[in-house]
């Protein structure tokens, strides 16, 4: 489980997740590009395309390897409670339907964000996963403040 406060409000943070085009300004670890594509209703999928820069060198993460430092993630909204509470699978040549809960305290100005993710068999696809969101998250609050 990550926690973080992040300086926005609830409505807006809980939009970042929903809109391919921000998703596409903030949903990568690190430097890179992300390409977001997403039906964003309970049922719905999406898919994200992150591209790192060459020079950062190989990449430590879950993501499908496609070619060049690029990586696929996947997945299908299983819950989607406006503006609190997001839930999704989460797909990638490491696991299949994991699960991500996306939870979102108002706090006036700010909003606390509790992202939990489950199904990951050891320690080190959590690990992995946990700097890639750490990563993800800092991006997100960046782009928001």
């Amino acid at each position: 489980m990550i926690k973080r406060v992040i300086r926005a409000k609830r409505d807006r943070v809980f939009a970042a997740w929903t809109n391919p085009e921000v998703m596409s300004e903030w949903f990568i670890p690190g430097d890179g590009k992300a390409i977001v594509t997403n039906d964003f209703r309970l049922g719905g999928s999406f898919k994200n395309t992150m591209i790192f820069n060459p020079e950062e060198g190989e990449h430590q993460s879950s993501c499908t390897v496609m070619e060049n430092n690029t990586y696929i993630h996947t997945g299908e909204y299983l819950e989607i409670i406006p503006p609190e509470k997001i839930v999704f699978t989460w797909s990638s040549h490491l696991v299949t339907n994991s699960r991500v809960t996306i939870e979102l305290q108002d706090l006036g100005d700010s909003t606390e964000l509790t992202l939990t993710h489950e199904l990951l068999d050891t320690e080190d696809l959590r690990e992995k996963h946990s700097g890639g969101w750490e990563g993800c998250l800092a991006n997100l609050a960046n782009y928001l403040e």
